[in-house]
């Protein structure tokens, strides 16, 4: 084929079309020739899939173990400065913890907060989000959890005691959390670092 009569023939003339029919088998030759890569494409799409579909695994008081990483949604997780503690303090973070604004999170990732004892109770503590009797006795497996005393470290701990609504939901536990005492983010876990 020429263009316009002047005897010069346009690449895209030079060489035919191919139908559909041709590049479906021409794409079906490429997937059987690269099993590996076509498997590898799927399983990275299925993660994704599900990662944008899944809500994250929300961490409720009464599931709770030791040794979980948390993070807890605070109104301070978005705060920025000097002297800001982005984590939230204790009662903030125990006021959303009851409330199930806490999902979990690797030990390994940014998270804000460890658990690392759970108190059984045989009666309702005072009814507020923080307990000082409470507070002791995560003092006392402070050490054992981290590795270092308390007071001298990295870390801070405190307890998240059931108010009246998880009380009476049957939820009768109390929680010790770890933090960084900076109120920071952790990027590694606080369990056994002696930090």
């Amino acid at each position: 084929m020429t263009d316009g009569g002047s005897g010069v023939t346009r690449e895209r003339d030079r060489y035919p079309r191919m139908t559909l029919r041709d590049q479906l088998e021409e794409l079906l030759d490429w997937v059987l020739g690269h099993r590996l890569a076509v498997v590898a494409a799927v399983i990275v799409a299925v993660y994704v899939v599900t990662q944008l579909i899944l809500p994250s695994p929300t961490a409720r008081l009464q599931d709770l173990r030791v040794g979980d990483c948390l993070y807890v949604r605070t109104s301070a997780s978005t705060e920025l400065g000097s002297g800001v503690r982005p984590i939230g303090d204790a009662t903030a973070v125990g006021a959303s913890l009851l409330s199930g604004g806490a999902d979990r999170a690797g030990c390994d990732a940014s998270h804000g907060h460890e658990v690392s004892a759970l108190i059984d109770l045989a009666e309702p503590p005072s009814m507020s989000p923080t307990s000082p009797a409470l507070d002791i006795a995560c003092d006392g497996v402070f050490e054992s959890y981290v590795g270092h005393a308390p007071g001298s470290s990295l870390y801070e701990t405190y307890a998240v005691v059931p108010g009246a609504p998880q009380w009476d939901a049957g939820i009768h536990r109390a929680v010790c959390l770890i933090a960084r005492a900076d109120g920071q983010w952790m990027d590694r876990p606080a369990r056994g670092s002696g930090e």
